[in-house]
């Protein structure tokens, strides 16, 4: 028989185990694990696997860079005021590229040329990329129009995006007063002639 007296615990009970959990914090550097106080080494271990609960590492370098997208789709406008002496009013001449649908990219954008009169005219537009072997480049994606020195006619070029130059030629007519008065209209040949392409 084991007595217990005072001060003095019996063999039994001195032999017991502690009750008292390991201690733990969650770390949010590494992702939510359990960072927890071992009861038998006193060392910080994460889940009880033994690793050590530091703070976050280093960043690691930088990824490589990625696939170059796909090409947006073509605007673009420019127009110019012919000189009018007769008959009335001013002029403007206008051209303008661009993708039909917003989604296809330069190789189908389309080319338009138009004339009105201002302030206050409505622009008469005229496709001048769809005539059959007129040879209207792939990948048109800007444009300009201006005087060619000749009567009553302008040239239209676009650039590409390789970087080459392609020119039309419109005739030009101007309103007149009348009786009966008549709006402004142009006529394109819609064929394209390659030019000098620049360079660097």
């Amino acid at each position: 028989m084991v007595l217990m007296l005072a001060g003095i615990a019996s063999p039994a009970i001195a032999a017991a185990p502690s009750s008292v959990a390991p201690a733990s914090v969650s770390v949010a550097a590494l992702g939510g694990d359990e960072c927890q106080v071992s009861a038998e080494s006193g060392k910080a271990v994460v889940n009880g696997n033994g690793n050590g609960c530091g703070g976050q590492g280093p960043g690691g370098p930088q990824g490589p860079i990625g696939a170059t997208g796909p090409v947006g789709p073509c605007s673009d406008l420019n127009h110019y005021n012919p000189l009018v002496v007769a008959p009335i009013a001013t002029h403007q001449v206008a051209a303008a590229i661009i993708d039909p649908d917003g989604s296809a990219g330069p190789l189908q954008a389309a080319a338009f040329a138009g004339i009105r009169t201002v302030p206050g005219g409505v622009f008469d537009w005229e496709n001048i990329s769809n005539t059959p072997g007129g040879g209207f480049p792939a990948g048109a994606c800007s444009v300009s129009v201006s005087s060619n020195g000749v009567l009553n006619s302008a040239s239209v070029h676009v650039l590409t995006t390789a970087g080459t130059v392609f020119e039309t030629t419109c005739t030009l007519t101007f309103a007149t007063a009348g009786p009966p008065p008549t709006p402004p209209s142009l006529a394109c040949t819609e064929v394209w002639t390659p030019q000098v392409t620049p360079s660097a």
